[in-house]
């Protein structure tokens, strides 16, 4: 009756929100999926969630990229989709989340 489902809204690292419209190459495979949580409850700063998140993705995995992926770290290509609530998504900072992966 009085309960409305949050939404949050999916924002990515290297395409539009809408998707692909640029035709910009796109990945084929998918090797590994990793999901991750953050927030910054008291600050509520989108940023600092979103690269709490991906920390928390990337840091607790037993996965030796150097040895599943030829070229390692170098060719390694990444995917990664934010979901961040539309009030909130206006601050994310999107070249500070980046800086967390190698």
């Amino acid at each position: 009756p009085g309960y409305s489902r949050p939404r949050a809204r999916a924002r990515s690292l290297h395409a539009s929100p809408r998707g692909n419209e640029n035709n910009s190459p796109r990945m084929t495979d998918v090797l590994l999926v990793e999901c991750g949580f953050g927030n910054d409850s008291h600050g509520q700063n989108a940023t600092k969630a979103a690269v709490r998140a991906c920390r928390n993705a990337i840091e607790f995995n037993s996965v030796s990229i150097k040895k599943i992926i030829p070229g390692g770290y170098d060719a390694m290509k990444l995917n990664v989709i934010l979901a961040v609530p539309p009030e909130y998504s206006d601050g994310l900072d999107l070249k500070e989340v980046k800086r967390v992966f190698p």
